[in-house]
């Protein structure tokens, strides 16, 4: 069923035509997912369907009828929701009160209400979230679905996905492929943003591609199922990449003839982090590491920690970075004992930590590149001088 149609719809920021005559339909019971490069304009069209950005020109329709949307508020009252990249959860409330936050009746909903709600909800996608937990101690794929919980819970027609899987673990993935298949079953008309292709082929009913400004073709579900695999990929390469698709095919990570590593051979290199039966307390419901792990890094060695989204792996990284305490065993790096060392000392030693959360924890979004990368060392000389930047050395 036809749910949304955008006619024309075009929307520039100064001389940049991020949006160009677009028409584009959703239908109810289906994934439809926006393919292009960074810069396409696939989140500028989706931002005028969420009533963000007003288009220049074009119309949107909704059940065949016109709407003018201004504002968010307007695209909710009608039924589109927007999960974006980034969470926008505030990290310090609860699960459950960052869903009752600016939700129709809001503080004057009941809490018993609103947490049968939030069972329903839950039930309905297969989620198990604790409601009292704050929503800063989620892994990154529950925050993704405690957003998604809050989309649906104004019971929208139209869900519209930025970028969902950028912050995901493979299990996190995973897991939002078994959601969008309940959402679906549900009749929403779902919007999946992604630049990644083989995120495409998985999860769509329908590809639209986008190339400066404008949706180049649309590939239909008939053509999604009975077309192989690398003829599909052939054919959005090309749509993408028109000037250099045969080029662009042969890269190896489009390739899909990706064969096992193999065993890796033995590390060489002297042990330089040891983690030695560890144990890490969690926060406020979060998992910790309450069995006492050990395990060791060599010289010129990679060492994958693997595990279902929020199994311990962030209090471990954050134990070992000494941003979280342990309640027994050692960390050392080379021979020495860091568990009585703070952060910057441990930096001093040659400890570097990078969080999954670049928005949250990583990055200072308004400040430019330069002092991000100055961050850490605030007050430090050549860059620092009584307290002030200097610029000339920061550019140097």
């Amino acid at each position: 069923m036809l749910l949304v149609e955008l006619q024309g719809v075009t929307k520039t920021f100064r001389d940049v035509v991020a949006a160009d005559a677009v028409d584009l339909n959703l239908r109810g019971g289906e994934v439809h997912c926006l393919l292009g490069e960074n810069g396409a304009g696939k989140s500028t069209l989706m931002n005028v369907l969420a009533g963000v950005y007003v288009p220049d020109r074009g119309s949107v329709l909704l059940g065949g009828r016109p709407v003018r949307l201004t504002c968010p508020r307007d695209a909710i009252d009608l039924g589109i929701g927007m999960v974006r990249q980034h969470s926008n959860l505030v990290p310090t409330f609860t699960v459950l009160e960052n869903l009752m936050l600016g939700a129709e009746g809001g503080i004057r909903l009941r809490t018993s209400t609103a947490e049968r709600m939030f069972a329903d909800l839950s039930a309905r996608l297969g989620v198990q979230i604790d409601h009292d937990v704050e929503a800063g101690r989620l892994a990154l794929g529950q925050q993704q679905q405690v957003e998604i919980i809050k989309a649906l819970w104004r019971e929208p027609k139209v869900l519209i996905l930025d970028e969902p899987t950028s912050m995901l673990s493979p299990q996190g993935i995973r897991d939002l492929e078994r959601v969008l298949v309940e959402l679906k079953r549900q009749g929403l008309a779902i919007v999946f943003i992604t630049h990644k292709l083989h995120e495409a082929i998985d999860v769509a009913d329908r590809v639209s591609v986008m190339r400066r400004g404008r949706v180049v073709d649309t590939i239909g579900p008939e053509r999604l199922r009975s077309a192989t695999r690398q003829e599909i990929q052939t054919e959005i390469v090309a749509l993408m990449f028109p000037q250099d698709a045969a080029s662009v095919a042969q890269l190896p990570e489009l390739s899909e003839a990706l064969s096992p590593s193999g065993q890796a051979p033995p590390p060489t290199g002297p042990s330089l982090l040891e983690i030695d039966r560890v144990v890490v307390p969690g926060e406020r419901g979060e998992v910790g590491i309450w069995r006492p792990l050990s395990l060791t890094v060599h010289a010129g060695e990679v060492v994958g920690v693997a595990g279902v989204d929020g199994s311990g792996q962030g209090p471990l990284a954050e134990a070992i970075a000494g941003q979280r305490p342990i309640t027994a065993g050692d960390v050392r790096l080379s021979g020495r004992s860091l568990v009585h060392l703070d952060v910057r000392a441990r930096q001093r030693l040659g400890l570097r930590y990078v969080t999954d959360d670049r928005e949250g924890e990583g990055l200072v979004g308004p400040l430019p590149i330069s002092l991000n990368l100055l961050l850490k060392r605030i007050g430090t000389a050549p860059c620092w001088r009584y307290g002030f930047v200097r610029q000339d050395h920061v550019e140097a």
